[in-house]
């Protein structure tokens, strides 16, 4: 894993993200002391909270009923509503099981009627007569 710049301690968000890339089927070689939030013989509830969005959660409840809430939070309130699950873990989960369900991927059929009338910004070349 090449993390560029970025200072490799113990408990970096860069572990956080190959964990989530080893937890999606990469192989990638590690060892799970270097986690955030990694006690040894316990469970990492503090990542795994991460990992499902808990993060997500306590600020939305934190700026609850204030207008930033809506402002930065309108699309997630809205699917939160649609799904029926309370929570961003809630839904990441029922998201994760539901991929379990069918793990294989499906192309979609090409459109019938694609929009293809988009301009093109490229000046006509003009040969040697009209340039004169």
């Amino acid at each position: 894993m090449d993390v560029g710049l970025k200072a490799t301690k113990t408990g970096s968000k860069v572990f956080a993200v190959m964990k989530g890339a080893s937890d999606g089927g990469l192989y990638v070689p590690h060892s799970p002391s270097r986690f955030p939030g990694f006690k040894e013989g316990e469970e990492n509830k503090d990542l795994r909270n991460r990992i499902l969005g808990g993060h997500v959660d306590d600020y939305m409840k934190k700026l609850k009923g204030s207008d930033k809430a809506t402002l930065q939070f309108s699309q997630w309130t809205k699917t939160l509503k649609d799904t029926g699950c309370g929570s961003v873990a809630k839904l990441f989960e029922k998201i994760h099981s539901e991929i379990r369900k069918a793990p294989e991927f499906v192309k979609k059929a090409a459109k019938q009627n694609p929009n293809r009338d988009q301009k093109k910004f490229k000046r006509a070349r003009l040969n040697a007569a009209k340039r004169r």
